[in-house]
């Protein structure tokens, strides 16, 4: 049987050089995944990589001017021929040449699907744009020209039918499922080890934590609470000040980028995995899908963050710790009972009962499943 092809669409800083875009690797580590689920349905993925063109002496008239153009979508040969057409958001290719070049390939592709994902939804200017405001006005026009050649728009945020005058697909974030028994590396009752997995950008909120810990440590303390920063980004040397100030170097290890077989020994050794504390700086509206967050169920973790996720659903809800989306402190006091209240028994039978609990709204099989179905349809 010939098999069906699938053109996936998105910048090169998503699939190439992952070890020079340390930032990325989350972002790699998902489009792998997306990969295996197409590749088992039966689709060969051919890859289309935007090249970034050189910016504009004056990048800010580049964006006001609705003519130029920041990709290179030449690089895409359109008299490919393709079943499925599937593009990932970047915030440079609202354009005209990519309306272009949907019109070309639906032209020579009577019958693509073409599909759209925003990796994150409501879309705030400052966190996609980071404060270019004429870019984010150029987003808001060519926007509405999807509706005239994509069939479907994905979303990791559920409780959209419709967006832009186009239909949604629901796809939240989704890892591989661990058949391997999870056996935990902490077998101490007195050290809580929370991880923390991100690119350290505000919207995750780990002052907050920081901060709380701080608190936590003014006086002395029987449980102790240790916290892995496992990353790096914008907001590093700010955390690192911030450790300095509240005098918690001991129980604040920064782990720098981790991959392979030392990220799985973090997970292993945690007691609790973090999700966002900031998701409320981009939009209140905002619901987590971080792949964190879907990485630390599938580990077994009970989780820990502010603002609703994913995996807010009833059988899950008993191992999940909501604090209030604001810019209070993180109660590292109400960590510690969480914990107590979670790991009453064995931590392997407890840690393996929640990644089967939370399983089948981290499970890449199921979360892409409505995708995959629309496709075959």
């Amino acid at each position: 049987m010939k098999k069906r092809r699938l053109l996936y669409v998105c910048a090169r800083h998503c699939v190439a050089n992952r070890f020079m875009h340390s930032y990325a690797i989350g972002i790699h580590r998902k489009i792998d995944y997306q990969k295996e689920c197409f590749e088992a349905a039966g689709y060969e993925m051919i890859y289309g990589i935007l090249d970034i063109l050189p910016s504009n002496i004056f990048p800010r008239l580049t964006d006001f001017n609705l003519c130029s153009t920041s990709v290179d979508w030449q690089k895409i040969d359109v008299n490919l021929s393709v079943d499925v057409i599937y593009i990932r958001f970047c915030s440079k290719i609202m354009e005209w040449r990519m309306i272009l070049f949907l019109k070309e390939m639906r032209k020579k592709n009577k019958n693509v699907k073409i599909l759209f994902e925003f990796q994150t939804f409501p879309i705030g200017r400052d966190y996609y744009f980071e404060g270019r405001r004429w870019s984010y006005y150029r987003f808001q026009i060519f926007v509405k020209f999807l509706k005239l050649y994509v069939d479907r728009v994905i979303l990791c945020t559920p409780g959209y039918e419709e967006l832009y005058g186009i239909k949604v697909l629901y796809m939240p974030n989704g890892v591989k499922y661990k058949k391997s028994k999870i056996i935990s590396q902490n077998k101490k009752k007195d050290v809580v080890h929370l991880i923390a997995v991100s690119s350290m950008m505000d919207s995750h909120g780990y002052d907050r934590l920081l901060r709380g810990m701080g608190t936590y440590y003014k006086q002395p303390r029987e449980k102790k609470v240790i916290l892995h920063l496992v990353g790096q980004g914008v907001k590093e040397n700010d955390y690192h000040k911030l450790v300095q100030e509240c005098k918690i170097t001991d129980y604040v290890l920064f782990e720098g980028y981790c991959t392979g077989s030392k990220m799985e020994e973090l997970y292993l050794l945690g007691d609790i995995g973090i999700d966002c504390f900031g998701m409320h700086r981009i939009d209140k509206n905002m619901i987590s899908s971080a792949l964190k967050l879907v990485e630390s169920a599938a580990y077994g973790l009970p989780i820990i963050g502010a603002g609703r996720t994913t995996l807010d659903h009833e059988e899950c809800m008993k191992y999940l710790l909501k604090f209030p989306e604001d810019e209070t402190d993180i109660d590292v006091e109400k960590i510690v009972s969480f914990y107590d209240s979670v790991y009453s028994g064995d931590k392997t039978d407890i840690r393996n009962t929640i990644k089967e609990v939370f399983r089948p709204y981290y499970d890449v099989r199921e979360t892409l499943k409505e995708v995959v179905e629309y496709m075959e349809a």
